[in-house]
């Protein structure tokens, strides 16, 4: 920033506002206000917004300019929730909200005798005004069932006077919440940087009206956020308006297209050039910028637990399983007493990055530069290169994310292109300690930065680099990975593996971001078939299986003794798995898990049914879900991923928790959840996927197999039965017609009815039946007999 462009943004910055109104205040609390209406999102559209918007028109505006016609009020009114809403989307249109007021009640209704639904004022005399007003319409509407139209009262009795469409401007601001409901948005230093930046973006337009230059000008988020909050003090804002520019500065929120040449693009792009020629800053900004479209609703609560006979259980924490005894009633809430034991909290920040420019580089070390960059002591963070070219109008913006402590090192790197090794030369580099970043009003910093370089003369014109920096500060996701007993360990010896596998089929280590041992899982079989009864009228039925059951035990891991498991804080049972469904009861039958589709979640996704006293209800969703869904994801890959979602008073429409990755073993947990719960149902959910997933596999690379080997409509796709040596084994489906195998060779099919084929492929036609069990042991040649 040169004298010239400070100059500039010292005079934005005293723009005068009304001295009566605070904007980092008020954009608090209107990010409380749409977090709360947020959780009521039938206000968003459908005959709740329908009833808003009649109540809005014909009952609270009357009763607003009732209530202050001489300019003042006795008491301050508590406008009801679906009212406020409707008149917080028509304020943001300051020029029509302008018309309408005036046209029907001769001057423009303020908010400065009105207090928020949200802020928990008495509404007593307010509540008494409005039954005395209207004593057939409710003060408040119950949203959190479904409300009513009344559509032919409303059409007989409203009288529509607003000319402004109420329910499309609704539609448009329905999203901004998902734009701006980011822990940065309540840090107060980035609510003083974003203030300011709103006065310099009011600077730019005033500079443009009068320069006679027309340009539409598109805020970033954190700039539109103080705009809004401007405007919904529509009085002051108007007074501030004419005196800045003679004339209210209309809010143009219809444009929404984003693609490259569209109106929205081209506007962001000439604020852009204008706000960095203008101040010398840039005008991007983390925590600021578009972050895509809102998520795909997560499915509807789960409903309460119903009893056998189809009555409220009486026992609602009761147990879902009989094991055999009585068990009483469950007072405590599974995995909420340990919630937060295992948690510790990790700062993170979210970095933009921009190298600006570079000057003072001699002749001779001219070449393709670029600069690459990394953390100090963060082995995990990967060092990234940018290409620095003078061709080149944009720059490379890079975003990633990282911890809180260290520097950021810069070194600028020039290769020659005559340079056949495509090595490059290191130039120099410089360092910025995390420290200055957050120790910054603005958590930003941008400046010229001078390279320092072994053998440089001093006092010589050095190498500097003009680098933007902007962060915001936030909590990481509580992370583990595992280990299981198969795979490479790390700080435990061989023979402490040994003695643990021979107490346990598979043994499972959880690790935190520290390396540090949480949990150690043991999954064990037993022979000891179920006896009990199933969760009530399930789809899955218990018979005799030949396969024996799993059971799943968390231990606690204890840091003072290194050779002990702990203590078990988790254990589950496998009761059945019989076609695609496997049941399992949780934590002493007071919980239960269905998995369905497991027999081939490759094509469909498998389906989870989780019952129990888990606190707010939850559900399991296979795939990446809400804020951690990815676009154009790898179907191979999005099947690994479970999503946990909440259910909570504060998000009715479920608040994604947890995510894991039942194949890794990797767990990502929020501050919300249990970290033991989900490190628990990741490894039970893998339990039954990861052998149900090797199955499938195998069996998919043998159907393609068998489309070579025996094409449609061939003979051998007709085969009614596979003689082996010693018995017969009925075919079906998919078999073959077999031939007759030799007893001396002993495979697992008998030999394949293809003349010449080898064993191998003949077990294409007892796999393909669906036949994967070790009893059916036939003879097999290599050569086989066609039949």
């Amino acid at each position: 920033m040169d004298a010239q462009q400070k100059e500039k943004w010292q005079k934005a910055q005293g723009l005068s506002m009304s001295a009566d109104l605070n904007l980092i205040t008020a954009a608090k609390q209107q990010l409380l206000f749409l977090a709360s209406v947020d959780r009521y999102r039938c206000l968003y559209d459908g005959p709740a917004l329908q009833r808003a918007i009649y109540r809005y028109e014909q009952c609270w505006l009357p009763l607003l300019a009732e209530h202050t016609v001489w300019g003042n009020a006795k008491f301050q009114l508590v406008v009801p929730l679906d009212c406020e809403w409707i008149w917080h989307c028509h304020r943001l249109n300051p020029v029509q909200y302008g018309k309408d007021c005036k046209k029907i009640y001769g001057r423009i209704l303020d908010a400065s005798f009105v207090e928020s639904s949200i802020k928990g004022t008495d509404r007593k005399q307010t509540q008494e005004i409005w039954k005395y007003s209207y004593p057939e319409e409710p003060y408040e509407l119950d949203l959190s069932h479904s409300v009513s139209g009344n559509s032919a009262r409303m059409i007989l009795k409203s009288i529509l006077k607003i000319e402004y469409d109420l329910t499309e401007a609704v539609r448009r601001q329905s999203s901004f919440f998902h734009q701006v409901s980011r822990p940065c948005m309540f840090d107060d230093r980035f609510l003083k940087g974003a203030e300011e930046r709103y006065k310099g973006f009011l600077y730019l337009i005033k500079k443009n009206r009068d320069n006679s230059v027309n340009c539409f000008s598109v805020p970033t988020y954190d700039i539109d956020l103080m705009w809004h909050s401007h405007q919904l003090q529509p009085v002051a804002y108007r007074r501030d308006m004419l005196n800045l520019l003679g004339k209210v500065l209309a809010h143009d929120d219809t444009e929404s297209d984003r693609s490259k040449g569209k109106k929205l693009d081209l506007g962001f792009t000439e604020t852009k050039r204008q706000w960095e020629d203008t101040y010398g800053r840039r005008y991007w900004r983390a925590g600021a910028m578009y972050r895509g479209d809102a998520p795909s609703s997560a499915p509807v609560a789960p409903l309460a637990l119903e009893s056998s006979d189809g009555e409220d259980s009486d026992c609602a924490h009761g147990p879902l399983l009989q094991s055999g005894e009585d068990s009483n009633c469950v007072r405590e809430t599974l995995f909420q007493s340990n919630k937060d034991r295992y948690q510790t909290p990790v700062k993170i920040v979210e970095v933009l990055l921009e190298v600006v420019g570079i000057r003072n580089i001699p002749n001779d070390q001219k070449g393709n530069l670029s600069v690459r960059f990394y953390r100090d002591n963060c082995p995990r963070m990967e060092a990234k290169k940018v290409e620095i070219t003078s061709e080149s109008q944009s720059k490379p913006i890079a975003s990633f994310r990282c911890t809180a402590t260290g520097n950021f090192i810069f070194e600028l790197r020039s290769r020659s292109s005559r340079n056949v090794e495509k090595t490059s030369k290191v130039l120099g580099q410089v360092s910025i300690p995390m420290h200055t970043l957050l120790d910054s009003t603005t958590l930003s910093v941008e400046n010229w930065f001078p390279l320092s370089r072994n053998g440089q003369p001093a006092g010589s014109n050095r190498i500097s680099m003009h680098i933007a920096v902007s962060t915001t500060p936030t909590t990481a996701a509580y992370m583990l990975w595992s280990v299981r007993s198969h795979s490479s360990e790390r700080k435990f010896q061989k023979m402490e593996l040994i003695r643990r596998i021979k107490r346990a089929t598979t043994v499972t280590r959880f690790f935190d971001h520290d390396d540090k041992e949480v949990f150690t899982v043991k999954t064990r079989l037993t022979g000891k078939p179920y006896t009990g009864s199933l969760l009530r009228s399930e789809e899955v039925t218990v018979r005799s299986s030949p396969e024996k059951r799993r059971i799943v035990t968390v231990y606690e891991r204890n840091p003072n003794k290194s050779r002990s498991s702990g203590e078990a804080v988790a254990t589950a049972e496998e009761l059945i798995t019989v076609g695609g469904t496997a049941q399992w009861a949780l934590m002493n039958y007071f919980c239960n898990l269905l998995i369905r589709n497991i027999d081939n979640f490759i094509k469909e996704e498998p389906i989870f049914e989780l019952r129990g006293n888990l606190g707010s209800p939850l559900r399991l969703l296979s795939g990446k879900k809400l804020q951690y869904e990815v676009e154009c994801a790898n179907p191979e890959i999005e099947h690994e991923f479970v999503t946990l979602i909440r259910y909570t008073p504060e998000v009715p429409f479920g608040q994604a928790t947890a995510l894991f990755n039942w194949k890794s073993g990797t767990v990502e947990v929020t501050a919300q959840e249990s970290v033991l719960l989900v490190a628990f149902l990741s490894e039970v959910i893998s339990a039954s996927l990861r052998r149900h997933h090797k199955r499938l596999k195998y069996t998919s690379s043998l159907e393609a197999e068998a489309k070579k080997v025996f094409p449609t409509g061939s003979d051998a796709s007709h085969g009614t039965r596979v003689n082996g040596s010693d018995q017969q084994i009925k075919g079906g489906g998919n078999g073959r017609r077999g031939g007759y195998g030799n007893s001396r060779s002993v495979g697992r099919a008998g030999g394949s009815g293809f003349s010449g084929t080898k064993a191998s492929r003949a077990e294409l036609a007892l796999v393909l039946m669906g036949i994967d069990d070790e009893r059916y042991v036939g003879g097999g040649c290599e050569g086989g007999c066609g039949a």
